[in-house]
């Protein structure tokens, strides 16, 4: 990708948090790395950290952004702040363990509006290209 994204109306990029790393560490997401707020880069599903200042916003528009390397993506999330309503209500994570005493049996978790991100993941895909 060789030019700036805007984000959807409502989102934001998701924090340098426990929570998005989490979110990060469950999939491969079709990608090596992903980006979060401040620049941090990690990698898909192992969670290792790369490094920092991996996301560029546009210098003509502050709300534009662009990951700095290849095969990368941006997590965002829907704000909490907006005044628009989410697509989901109250997100659950499924999970599957026949063994789950935490939970009363359930398989459920609520993890809140970070699972939000997977609906707009591949919207901030990068790949190998001069900018």
């Amino acid at each position: 990708q060789n030019y700036y994204v805007s984000l959807p109306s409502g989102w934001i990029i998701a924090p340098n948090s426990y929570d998005s790393l989490h979110v990060v560490q469950l999939y491969y997401w079709g990608t090596n790395y992903m980006i979060v707020a401040g620049g941090s880069m990690y990698q898909t599903y192992t969670g290792n950290f790369i490094g920092s200042d991996y996301l560029h916003s546009s210098y003509y528009n502050s709300d534009k952004y662009l990951c700095n390397s290849c095969n990368c993506q941006i997590l965002i999330m829907f704000s909490t702040n907006s005044t628009k309503t989410a697509p989901i209500k109250k997100p659950i994570y499924k999970y599957q363990n026949s063994t789950n005493d935490d939970n009363n049996g359930s398989n459920e978790i609520d993890i809140g509006g970070i699972v939000l991100i997977v609906a707009f993941i591949l919207l901030m895909c990068c790949c190998c290209a001069p900018v």
